[in-house]
């Protein structure tokens, strides 16, 4: 396809028809950034998961973190340079907090309670449900559990023992973000292949039985997917500001594209 002809078909759904013998390769590379494009905005929501949002999510977390750093003289150190371990001079402690079971480096068969802070030698992870669990590595430094207190307290700072505690949280999910990308991206083209595979398929049924022609299955999915690409693009330019209205904005014009296009194709297409 020639790059006058793409670009027309940013717009015009005539272009699309004409031009939908797109070859595969060409489908591939416009499927693949179109995937991206789709889920440029849900992965823009994940990043700016904030402070807010996360103490509504953990709750009373401060304060039972702010306990296990007084119970016990626990210390972090160094380990290759690299790793930060916790070394506690009482293992598989058990400390009852407000609303959370707090454990300081519980032993492997030990059973948490669902809603629990547990420091084991390496990570930290932090649970109220199932579904509402960080887990990331240490990055306090060199420092024993007094210390960090005094940094939480200490007025040159300029923070607040909240503020550090959801900062240690905040830290924790930034861990988790190239996963969640992963799988954001992995969820987004399950998701529209299967949408792709069930639209062409249903274009293909309903033009056989209109026009008595069966188009190419490629053909039909040539134009989807050039659609699928001009209606990802200004969505995910809007992504990078509002994120939840991207998301629902590409829904709606990818469908209401089809549709035009599907109408235009019954009327205009020779074969």
């Amino acid at each position: 396809m020639k790059l006058k002809a793409f670009i027309s078909s940013a717009t015009s759904n005539r272009s699309i028809i004409e031009h939908r013998s797109v070859s595969l390769w060409w489908q591939i590379i416009l499927l693949f950034f179109s995937l991206i494009m789709i889920a440029f905005p849900f992965i823009v929501g994940r990043f700016n998961v904030n402070q807010e949002y996360l103490d509504a999510n953990f709750p009373d977390f401060t304060q039972d973190f702010v306990l296990a750093l007084n119970s016990s003289d626990c210390t972090f150190v160094s380990e290759d340079d690299l790793i930060l371990v916790l070394t506690c001079p009482i293992q598989d402690q058990v400390i009852q907090g407000e609303r959370y079971t707090i454990y300081l480096l519980p032993h492997e068969n030990r059973v948490f309670n669902r809603e629990s802070i547990v420091f084991f030698n390496d990570s930290l992870r932090v649970t109220l449900s199932p579904e509402q669990t960080l887990e990331g590595s240490y990055i306090f430094g060199e420092k024993s559990f007094d210390q960090i207190l005094l940094d939480m307290n200490n007025p040159e700072f300029d923070i607040t023992p909240k503020a550090y505690a959801l900062n240690i949280l905040r830290n924790m999910d930034l861990m988790a973000l190239p996963t969640d990308i992963w799988f954001i991206y992995s969820s987004i083209t399950i998701q529209y292949m299967m949408y792709l595979s069930i639209i062409s398929l249903l274009i293909w049924w309903l033009y056989s039985r209109k026009g008595g022609i069966r188009l190419p299955f490629k053909e039909i999915t040539g134009m989807l997917i050039m659609i699928m690409f001009w209606t990802a693009l200004p969505t995910a330019v809007l992504g990078f500001f509002i994120s939840v209205l991207a998301s629902v904005m590409f829904t709606i014009g990818y469908v209401t594209r089809i549709i035009f296009m599907y109408t235009k194709l019954t009327r205009q297409i020779q074969v």
